[in-house]
């Protein structure tokens, strides 16, 4: 709206001051109300709480090679598929309708009024900035948007284009978020905190498969050192073609695919898993993630705790329940084996392993991949035992800062990171859905595998022999001390009292579900029976969401094409008056 007019009808009607304070007032105190922890170290401006109330998105090409109309077309696409009604609009199709005038001192009026009929017919506004850099069109796309997606290629020069120094001149107040394009399902260790490394402006960022036109080799940033970089090239084909085997034997359409996932996210309907902590009981994460895989739900977000955490990382690194279900087995496998534990005791100043071989293990898992990297947004949790608090970490090397969410204290040492000693999560939230929710997650699956309540009365008075307690669990004849919980049970049981109010209010988060597998007679530490906790898992989650579906909660996971008119009634401009 022209600065003249909003004066013109301030003056006539004061009351629409009012009325605009009361707006501003109350969105600042929703935000308020859902922001992180400001203490909790690596958390990144990732809160999308307000995607809900975008009307209009802005789509800029980092530089002009990217094939932002292919882009566009298909988020189209995505955002009909789910159910909303959306409008792609360019310079082309602006000027077929008010002329070859529309960009003029004269014509500016005329365009605002038609751009805001437009914003009124439809749900979500697209302004593809395709006429240049120079072009007063890019200049409008950037000026209307509420949320502007700048698009690049995931896999080239990482360095700020020309279109993202226009951005930042024009000062826009919008919402920016970096779209990464791969032409396979995989970005390399390390390619995407260099790209943010030169963005800190940038809110959020998405991982997002879509075929590259044309052999890289023939573009003209490679056509000056192609011979010198065949080797380079060769590399990434075969690599390409290991990843697209993979792909055929996975669904990633639909709901499930990545366009589908972007629309999700500017829509305000994006859906969160969180994974937490329990030790070998974790290993049921795996069953309830192929279950959500086989009923067609969709998962964006992934957050866990221990446990939650090691097993959502590899989930959302590949986005695929076969390609972690190896990793997974892997490490069960390394934990079970009693040699390597035995030959990585220590003297018990800080714990009882050096912690070595565990480290090896999860390293095994994630090499050198950052958390920046995972196809999926992830985060995961620890508890800082040096400044008292909990911490979400959403960057760094993913393998660290698992392995800190996993420390359980007096098994493993704690990690520093900085200086900073960190524990396992679950000291302080063993099922964080509060941040998810801050993230912006409208529908959350959250899956807890803590122990349950143990009331049994023990009376083996003021002292306790351990050798009397392993002298008579070896006696068949002999009950006594049977129940006496072992020192990974003491541990699991402190992580979920301290953990037991978060765990309540999370149960009463509107639009989650919660999940709680009957794997507690498995102990904090038998991965030996891996392939059985798995199992129960996935029966469980099975029945979980068939009874979900016919109670009729999930269709509007399930489906499609919903109709949103019930929600279009509540949308509002973020950024327009």
């Amino acid at each position: 709206m022209p600065r003249t007019l909003f004066n013109a009808l301030a003056l006539r009607h004061p009351e629409i001051m009012i009325r605009i304070s009361r707006l501003i007032a109350q969105r600042a105190s929703d935000a308020l109300n859902n922001v992180p922890n400001p203490k909790a170290v690596g958390v990144t401006p990732d809160s999308a709480i307000n995607n809900s109330n975008l009307r209009t998105i802005g789509i800029v090409p980092v530089s002009s090679s990217v094939a932002i109309v292919d882009f566009a077309d298909r988020l189209r696409a995505a955002l009909i598929g789910i159910g909303s009604t959306c409008m792609l609009l360019n310079q082309s199709t602006v000027m077929n309708q008010l002329g070859k005038h529309a960009f003029t001192k004269i014509g500016k009026l005329k365009l605002d009024n038609w751009l805001n009929e437009q914003e009124e017919m439809s749900q979500i506004v697209l302004f593809l900035a395709d006429g240049g850099l120079t072009s007063p069109w890019t200049q409008t796309c950037i000026r209307q948007a509420d949320c502007i997606l700048l698009v690049g290629h995931g896999d080239e020069d990482p360095a700020v284009g020309d279109y993202e120094r226009r951005l930042i001149s024009m000062k826009t107040t919008a919402r920016k978020e970096l779209v990464l394009l791969h032409a396979n399902r995989h970005c390399a260790p390390g390619s995407t905190a260099a790209w943010l490394k030169s963005r800190v402006w940038v809110h959020a960022h998405h991982h997002v498969q879509m075929p590259l036109k044309g052999p890289s080799m023939l573009r003209e940033t490679a056509r000056k050192k192609t011979i010198m970089n065949i080797k380079d090239h060769l590399e990434r084909f075969y690599t390409s073609m290991r990843h697209t085997n993979v792909q055929k034997s996975s669904a990633f359409n639909g709901n499930r695919s990545d366009f589908s996932r972007l629309a999700r996210r500017l829509t305000g309907r994006t859906v969160g898993l969180v994974l937490g902590g329990g030790g070998a009981r974790g290993i049921a994460h795996i069953g309830v993630i192929k279950a959500l895989e086989e009923a067609g739900i969709p998962i964006d977000i992934v957050g866990g705790t221990s446990m939650g955490a090691f097993i959502g990382g590899l989930y959302a690194r590949e986005s695929d329940n076969v390609a972690i279900f190896g990793r997974a087995k892997m490490f069960a496998g390394r934990m079970a084996a009693k040699w390597r534990m035995v030959a990585d005791f220590t003297y018990p100043v800080t714990s009882w392993t050096t912690g070595h071989a565990f480290n090896r293990g999860i390293w095994k898992c994630f090499s050198d991949t950052q958390i920046e990297d995972f196809w999926l947004s992830y985060y995961c949790n620890t508890t800082n035992i040096t400044f008292s608090r909990m911490e979400m970490h959403q960057a760094g090397y993913a393998w660290r800062y698992i392995r800190a969410s996993m420390s359980l204290s007096g098994f493993l040492p704690p990690l520093c990171d900085n200086g900073h000693m960190l524990v396992d999560g679950g000291y302080m939230d063993n099922l964080p859905v509060e941040f998810m929710k801050s993230l912006g997650a409208n529908t959350i699956f959250a899956v807890d595998v803590g122990s349950d309540d143990d009331t049994t009365l023990h009376t083996y008075g003021d002292s306790l022999s351990g050798w009397l307690v392993l002298l008579n669990r070896w006696n068949p004849f002999s009950n006594v001390y049977r129940n006496i919980p072992n020192l990974a049970d003491l541990q699991s049981r402190l992580a979920y009292v301290s953990s037991v109010n978060q765990l309540e209010a999370a149960k009463a988060t509107p639009g989650m579900f919660y999940l709680k597998p009957p794997v507690q007679e498995f102990g904090t530490l038998e991965f030996g029976r891996f392939l059985e906790i798995c199992d129960v898992g996935y029966e469980y989650g099975k029945a979980m969401l068939k009874t979900w579906k016919k109670e009729g909660k999930l269709g509007h996971l399930l489906s499609e094409n919903e109709s949103t008119k019930s929600r279009r009634s509540k949308r509002i401009r973020r950024n327009s008056l």
